[in-house]
């Protein structure tokens, strides 16, 4: 008979030699009506017409299980329940931060008539003990000896940290956090309270990198924490001081006229795009004029309204002189190097050049406004590259004006 079968009140039905009665013990048979219980072997006797008995032995067997499925399984020390994933044949348990697992005890249930073990070691449900520190195989024995191995992990719940870094600071005190977080948890980020300072900076808001571009924080945001510590450095933004100034209005030596941009050389001197002088000025860090070159023109020593200036670390002068549409290259001294351009769309040409700046491998970026991207060329002026498209997507741009390049070689413009 199938697995499962009640044999308890089982009707028969047969058939016996003509005039023949069925009995079992003093009770007759009726083929299709009476019932009896098998769960032991049952004698039917058949006595014919003329008395003679014949007795038959009738034993019934139900089929051995099949089934071999793993239906429930936990911890009661820790007290928490795993979940079984009968399609994967896996179960997932999660214990509490800093829990043993190298001799848990665990309770768990199985398919009726089946046993349970490890490799060869036979598991008893809240009895077996064994180390979850790797994941284990718990094999399921059906019955009838079918197997059904079912992968357990144990993992135990990260406790992470939330640190501050007073990143430079020079007095006050770093806030100190004290709570453990699981993943997932949400963090309130510390205010300034042991008012850090620093010279020369003041306090902006907490970040996850030191140099302030990672991720920032305001003092009582929140974000959701993950599984790994996380470090909040205190963010400086360096506060100016007012120094000296000098140049007036004008077109004498070391006087201006819309001085668009600036850069330095090596010794600290500072060159000047003085665009509607449509010259170039160098002074000294103190602000003492050096000397000057340029006058307006089409020539190479020219400029016709000069937007954007930088100096690479050799100190070559790179000017953009805007309504010409050409970079020039210069030594530091003003004498005219070389010159690249144009009025146009293609690789190397302008629609409006503005913005310059040079990386640490003396590559130069220029804006290119009209066509909305920047335009890469190494040091001599040979093309290798242009970014950019009009719009406000990622990566897009709307007439980018200026273009520096900071100290990790990132782009910035705007």
């Amino acid at each position: 008979m199938p697995y499962g079968t009640d044999v308890s009140p089982l009707v028969a039905n047969f058939t016996a030699s003509a005039n023949a009665t069925v009995k079992v013990g003093s009770t007759v048979q009726t083929s299709g009506v009476t019932a009896n219980n098998f769960a032991n072997p049952v004698v039917y006797t058949v006595v014919a017409e003329n008395g003679d008995v014949k007795n038959y032995l009738v034993s019934v067997i139900t089929e051995l299980s099949s089934e071999n499925q793993l239906t429930a399984f936990l911890f009661t020390s820790p007290a928490v329940a795993g979940t079984i994933d009968q399609n994967a044949n896996t179960v997932y348990i999660k214990v509490p931060f800093a829990t043993d697992v190298s001799n848990l005890i665990a309770h768990f249930s199985s398919s009726p008539n089946s046993t349970v073990k490890i490799g060869s070691d036979l598991q008893t449900s809240g009895v077996t003990a064994n180390d979850f520190s790797s994941v284990l195989t718990y094999s399921v024995y059906a019955q009838n000896g079918d197997k059904r191995d079912y992968l357990v992990t144990v993992e135990v719940e990260v406790k992470v940290f939330v640190h501050y870094d007073g990143n430079g600071h020079t007095a006050g005190t770093v806030p100190v956090e004290n709570n453990q977080y699981n993943e997932g948890d949400l963090v309130t980020v510390a205010e300034n309270t042991g008012n850090l300072t620093r010279d020369n900076y003041y306090f902006v808001d907490w970040n996850t990198r030191n140099d302030g571009l990672g991720v920032s924080y305001p003092t009582g945001s929140t974000f959701n924490i993950g599984t790994t510590d996380v470090i909040l450095f205190a963010n400086w933004s360096l506060r100016y001081v007012f120094n000296s100034k000098f140049g007036e209005a004008g077109s004498g030596d070391g006087q201006l006229n819309h001085a668009y941009d600036c850069d330095c050389d090596s010794a600290d001197n500072i060159y000047i795009a003085d665009s509607s002088n449509h010259r170039i000025q160098v002074f000294d860090n103190n602000g003492t004029f050096l000397r000057k070159w340029g006058s307006y023109g089409s020539a190479d020593t020219q400029f016709n309204f000069p937007v954007g200036i930088t100096v690479d670390s050799d100190d070559n002068v790179f000017v953009s002189d805007n309504h010409n549409r050409k970079v020039k290259k210069f030594d530091s001294n003003g004498n005219f190097i070389m010159a690249w351009g144009g009025q146009g769309s293609g690789d190397g040409e302008f629609s409006s050049n503005a913005g310059i700046a040079c990386d640490s491998a003396g590559n130069i970026f220029v804006a290119d406004v009209g066509l909305h991207r920047i335009q890469k060329f190494d040091n001599n002026g040979d093309f290798i590259c242009a970014f950019g498209a009009q719009g406000s997507a990622p990566g897009q741009m709307d007439n980018p004006y200026g273009c520096e390049i900071d100290s990790d070689n990132i782009i910035d413009w705007i």
